[in-house]
C-alpha cells in the first residue's frame, strides 16, 4: 500500500505547477493538492560515543478546501545510522516506510470539526510539532515520550468558540488497532482523551486528560491514566513554554515536566534554554537536565541547530548538531 501511495505522489508531481516555494511543496495543476517532504540529519557526541544519522526522510501530501482536507506523511526513520564507540564502529539501516500521519479533516461549521485517521495526539504543545525543522530543539522533551501516546488512530471531535479569547475543546477516541504501531511510543489498543484550552492575545493554557491500554498485554493491557497541563506565553521576541504531566498505571507513576524559554535575536537567529526532569517507573530511572540550544535559519524552511544537554546523570551529557529542510 505504501509503495502505491508513493507512486501516486511521484506521478502527481509530474503535473505540478512550475512555481515552487521552498517549504510549501509543489501544487498539483488545477487541484488543491500539494506534494513535498522534509529530511533531517544529525550528529550526537555522548561520552566517548559519536553517532551519525540520516534521521528523517519524509514524503508529504496535503490539501483540500474549506470543508474537506487531508494529510498524508510517509517517513523513513533512521534510514542510516553509524555509531563509533571506544574504537568500535557499527552501522545500521532501516529502509522501512512508516505511515506517520494519514487523516481527513471535515469542517462541519465554524464551531465543530472532525478528524479521522492517524494523527499526532492533540495533547500539549510540543507533540503538535512533529517536523524537526519547525521545532526549537532536535531533541524532544520527555513529556512527549512517557506520559501519553504520541499518535492516535481514530477520531477527534473538536469545538471552537471565539469570544474575546479562543476557547477550544476536543474529544479523542481510539478503539481499534493503530496504523503502524511500531512508530508510536506506545502500542495502543484503546485511547480516550479530552482536552480544553483557552487562548488569549499572548497566552495559551491547555489541559489534557486521557486513558489508554496497551495492545501487547493480555487481555487488553494495563490501564494507563494521564494528565498534562501546558502553558505558553508569546511576545514579539521571546516565548515561554511549559508542560507538566503525570501517568498512573499498576499503582506506579510516570512523571515528566519542562519549562523552556526561546529568544529571537532576529529572523535568522534564536536561542533556547530548557530545564527538564522525569521519572520513568517502567524503566526504573529518573533524571533532570538543562538544555542550551541555538537555531540558525537562513530561510524559515531550512534549519541548523545545536544543543548541549547537561544531565544530573552525567553519563547522559551530550551535544547534538542537526540540519533539516522542509521542501
Amino acid at each position: 500500500m505504501k509503495y502505491i501511495v508513493i507512486l501516486i505522489l511521484v506521478l502527481s508531481s509530474l503535473y505540478a505547477e512550475e512555481e515552487y516555494e521552498l517549504g510549501n511543496g509543489y501544487k498539483i495543476e488545477n487541484l488543491p493538492i500539494y506534494v513535498g517532504g522534509y529530511f533531517a540529519v544529525d550528529y550526537r557526541k555522548k561520552d566517548e560515543q559519536d553517532r551519525y544519522r540520516i534521521d528523517d526522510i519524509a514524503f508529504l501530501s496535503y490539501g483540500g478546501n474549506n470543508t474537506l482536507s487531508y494529510m498524508l506523511e510517509l517517513e523513513s526513520k533512521e534510514l542510516y545510522k553509524r555509531v563509533e564507540d571506544t574504537g568500535m564502529t557499527s552501522t545500521s539501516e532501516d529502509h522501512k516506510l512508516y505511515v506517520e500521519r494519514l487523516y481527513v479533516d471535515y469542517r462541519i461549521s465554524d464551531y465543530y470539526s472532525l478528524r479521522f485517521g492517524k494523527f499526532n495526539s492533540p495533547i500539549g504543545f510540543w507533540n503538535l510539532i512533529p517536523v524537526n525543522v519547525l521545532r526549537d530543539t532536535t531533541s524532544n522533551p520527555f513529556t512527549t515520550q512517557i506520559i501519553f501516546p504520541r499518535f492516535t488512530t481514530g477520531v477527534d471531535a473538536s469545538y471552537s468558540l471565539f469570544n474575546e479569547s479562543l476557547l477550544q475543546a476536543n474529544l479523542m477516541i481510539q478503539d481499534n488497532a493503530s496504523i503502524d504501531h511500531e512508530y508510536n511510543n506506545y502500542n495502543v489498543r484503546k485511547h480516550y482523551a479530552f482536552g480544553v484550552s483557552r487562548e488569549g492575545e499572548n497566552y495559551t493554557v491547555k489541559l489534557n486528560a486521557g486513558y489508554f491500554t496497551l495492545r501487547n498485554r493480555q487481555p487488553l493491557g494495563d490501564d494507563h491514566l494521564y494528565l498534562l497541563l501546558s502553558t505558553k506565553y508569546e511576545h514579539d521576541k521571546y516565548q515561554l513554554l511549559g508542560e507538566v504531566g503525570v501517568q498512573k498505571f499498576n499503582s506506579q507513576k510516570n512523571y515528566a515536566s519542562y519549562v523552556q524559554s526561546s529568544y529571537r535575536f532576529d529572523d535568522k537567529h534564536t536561542g533556547v534554554l530548557r530545564f527538564e526532569s522525569y521519572k520513568d517507573a517502567a524503566l526504573k530511572e529518573s533524571d533532570s537536565m538543562a538544555i542550551v540550544g541555538y537555531i540558525y535559519r537562513p530561510i524559515y524552511p531550512v534549519s541548523f541547530k545545536a544543543e548541549y544537554q547537561q544531565h544530573k546523570r552525567n553519563i547522559q551529557n551530550q551535544m547534538i548538531l542537526s540540519f533539516s529542510v522542509l521542501f
